[in-house]
């Protein structure tokens, strides 16, 4: 007893996204209200886990759309959306590179 009428804290760490089911039980009974159902969602993004894919990273043509695809995952390498991360802003660059043949500017 913590003075407060609980028995005790747990602590634990998940790092795995998903739903999961939370048993309590005690002498191998579930405790009232166990099991609870819980939802982990990505932790917060991580770059470095991001992945860029499809053919608008290889090749474009002028005056028409490219598109290519962006995985957003968080350090576990969970999937997530940018949705999931208010405020958070993706940005494209494009730069223009030389022409070897020419040696100016495409």
């Amino acid at each position: 007893d913590n003075g407060d009428m609980t028995a005790g804290k747990f602590v634990w760490t998940a790092t795995i996204a998903g739903e999961y089911v939370v048993s309590i039980l005690l002498n191998g009974v579930h405790i009232d209200n166990s099991p609870h159902v819980i939802k982990i969602a990505p932790a917060a993004p991580s770059p470095s886990n991001f992945l860029a894919s499809g053919m608008g990273l290889r090749m474009a043509i002028a005056n028409h759309q490219s598109t290519f695809f962006v995985r957003v995952a968080d350090a576990f390498g969970n999937i997530a959306s940018l949705d999931d991360f208010e405020g958070l802003e993706l940005q494209l660059s494009l730069s223009g590179i030389t022409d070897p043949a020419s040696d100016s500017a495409i």
